[in-house]
Formats: structure tokens, sequence, C-alpha cells
């Protein structure tokens, strides 16, 4: 996330996750073993997974059947990858804060009120800022108004003001109307604004789509008549901050996540195809929850989903995702190398010793996660259900429908050594 240094928050969590990180291995690796040499044989302590935290030859039935059917399972949940990143595209993402706010909020309330009356285009308008090297003159608004012509055509605008139309209509263009008192509130010697309505609710995709063209046209126009523009509002400030965000996060932080953790997870255990299975597994299946997430609240509650959400689930579930994936491959290879066990009865010999562990703190993450379902904020919900839905099909495909099939047809070339 460091990478991301234009970003605040992205700089801020990149700074401070790796010591929360840092502290956390340390007190494992100290804390927690002392705590456990001074109690950890008393009768009064329980592990709680006695039974099934060594190898003891025990098997599970369950991966024993998934391991049965070859690549079934592994195929449908590629089949499934796919199909979510073909839905992708058509899912409506908003900006709108509105879905962090209980419904009947007081501030929500009033909105809607305003709203229903006047509309949100005019309770969030865009704004074209115009600046140029000398005072405004009659010429500068004729050009003026063969931009406001030019930009009341775009599909998706509802209105334009400004100088040579202060009402909404254009005036005829003459001398007088630089004494005017209704343009001069848009005019301040050398500059001057536009004040646009949007037909679409301001924080939509629709919206975004409108401003770019607004942006287009504006500043073709300034290129040709020397002036410098500026485009803001609510729209262009949610267009320029999902711009930085979604170009920082999927160019340069998650490739960058990506290939890191590939690299430690070959270092650690010694196999690029188990590293690139794990990594494959925690971000389909982090994508395919995100996706499902989209598709509920777009579908069956006519929500748009919040539009930084594929931040959220990836950020908090690379981490916790590829714990779970560890400790599945670590005993898979332990079976494997050591006892010889690499085919069907190895992989499911490993989901017996630590699939149950695996999916008990699955569930422990998904409850905390799932508590903000509990929310009366929409956007809480959605952050809730995605990551929920996350830690369970991470944990179930790198410990019983994922993994465990596909190592047992790889063998024990999942875990030969590049050199």
């Amino acid at each position: 996330l460091a990478l991301g240094w234009e970003f605040p928050l992205f700089r801020s969590l990149g700074v401070f996750m790796p010591l929360v990180v840092a502290i956390t291995a340390t007190s494992s690796l100290t804390l927690v073993p002392a705590v456990l040499a001074l109690v950890g044989g008393s009768k009064w302590f329980s592990w709680g997974f006695r039974g099934f935290g060594g190898f003891g030859g025990a098997v599970s039935s369950l991966a024993m059947r998934i391991n049965r059917l070859g690549l079934l399972v592994p195929a449908i949940f590629i089949a499934i990858s796919i199909v979510s990143l073909a839905l992708y595209p058509s899912i409506q993402a908003s900006h709108d804060l509105r879905l962090f706010l209980p419904s009947d909020s007081p501030s929500i309330v009033s909105l809607d009120a305003m709203a229903s009356d006047i509309g949100y285009g005019f309770v969030f308008p865009t704004y074209v800022v115009m600046v140029k090297n000398t005072s405004i003159g009659l010429e500068d608004l004729r050009s003026i108004e063969d931009l406001s012509r030019s930009i009341e055509e775009i599909d998706g605008v509802k209105s334009v003001e400004g100088p040579t139309r202060p009402f909404g209509e254009p005036l005829s263009i003459s001398q007088d109307l630089l004494r005017d008192p209704h343009v001069l509130r848009y005019i301040s010697d050398n500059t001057t604004y536009l004040r646009i309505v949007l037909s679409h609710n301001p924080f939509g995709q629709e919206a975004v789509d409108t401003l770019k063209k607004i942006r287009e046209v504006s500043h073709r126009w300034g290129e040709e008549n020397g002036y410098k523009i500026y485009v803001g509002g609510s729209t262009a400030a949610s267009e320029e901050l999902d711009r930085l965000v979604n170009s920082l996060f999927w160019q340069r932080v998650l490739p960058f996540a990506v290939a890191a953790m590939i690299v430690i997870f070959t270092v650690v255990f010694g196999s690029l195809l188990a590293a690139i299975l794990s990594v494959a597994i925690v971000v389909l299946s982090s994508f395919i929850s995100m996706v499902l997430t989209g598709v509920i609240f777009n579908n069956v509650f006519s929500t748009a989903m919040i539009w930084f959400l594929p931040q959220v689930v990836f950020t908090a579930m690379l981490g916790v995702g590829m714990d779970y994936n560890s400790f599945y491959m670590a005993r898979a290879r332990e079976v494997c190398l050591d006892r010889g066990k690499c085919g069907s009865e190895g992989t499911a010999m490993a989901t017996g010793a630590v699939g149950r562990l695996v999916i008990g703190l699955a569930l422990v993450v998904a409850a905390a996660f799932g508590s903000l379902m509990l929310s009366s904020s929409i956007g809480l919900r959605q952050i809730g259900l995605s990551l929920l839905a996350s830690a369970l099909l991470i944990s179930s495909t790198a410990s019983y429908l994922v993994a465990p099939p596909l190592l047992s047809i790889l063998g024990r070339r999942a875990w030969r050594k590049l050199v």
C-alpha cells in the first residue's frame, strides 16, 4: 500500500500496517510460546483441536471424495471466476456518501426532500472554470456561449448557466451584457465559470461518463481559445478520486503485492507452483465474493456498490487468505516429502490434519466481518458481506475444494524445487 504514496490513506496504511504485523509476529514467536510453556500442561487448559493437530493417519473423507472427482471442482471454481470477470464491468458502483448513512438519518431525509423537488443535479452541480491572461470581453462572451451550447448538447446535461445565460437560457450578447449584475456574478476580471446541472445522480456512473465528455469538450475549447480550464464539483472530485485510487491500486499496489507474495511463498515452501496456486485461490475467491456482493445489492436491493469495495476486499483478504493457504500447504508439503504420500491420500491427510482448523479460523474472521451486516449503513453491509464470503470461500477452496485435488494430480511435481 505504501507504493500508492500519492493517496494519503494508502500511505498511512502502508507505513503503519507493517509495524502492526511485525509486533504481532514478534508476540507470536515470543510471548505466546512463553505463556504456553507456563499453562499448556495444566489440566484446565484445553487445546480444543486434539485428534487432528498431528498426522495420526487421519484422512478427511470429504477431501477424498472431492479428490476422486479430479478436476471437476477446480474447473467449476475457474468457471465461476470467469463468469465473475465477465459480470464485473456491468456492476453499478457509486461515490454516493449516503451509502454510509442510515436511510432515515436527518441529513439523508433533507437531501432526498430537496432532490425530489429540484433534482440532485441542482444540489451537486458541476463547474467549468475558465481563466484567461486578459480581462473577459465581448468576444470572449461569444466564445463562451459556443462552449455553453456544446456542453448543453452532451447527453446527460440538463442545463448550463454562465455569463451568457445566467438563468439557463442564452441572452443576446452585447456590450450591455458586461454591465448586467446577473452576468457579473459569473465574471471576475479574467476568470469566469459555467454552472452545469446533470440529469443523472451526480455520484453515479452515468454522471461520471457525462463529466468525462464535458471535460474533453471544455479542454479542447480552452486550447483553441487560449483559456486554462478547470472542471470541478462533486462529480469531478469523485471521478478524480476514483481514477487516482484505481490507477494506484490496480497498476501498482496489487501487482506488487501479488508478485511479492509469490516470491516469498516460493522461497518459504520451495515451490513456484504452490505459490501461484495459493495466490490464485486468494485473488479469485476475493474477486468472486466482491462480484457476488455487487450483483446482490444491484439486483436484489437496487443499490449501487460502493466504488472502493475492491480495495477493501483485496487489502483485507490477501494477508488473511495467504495464512489459510500456508496452513494447508505446509502440512501437504510435509506429508508429501516426509511420508511420501503426494497423491490423493496425502492431500486428504493434510486436510484431515488442518482442514477444520482453517475453516474454524475462517468462521471467526467471517463472524467478525459479518457483524458489519448488522449495521444500518448500506456501505458497511456490503463490506461485511463481501469479506464474510471471501473468508469462507478462501478457506474452503484452500483446504478442501481446489488445492487438495490439484495437488493430488500434480503429486511430487508440486514441490519440485526450481534449482
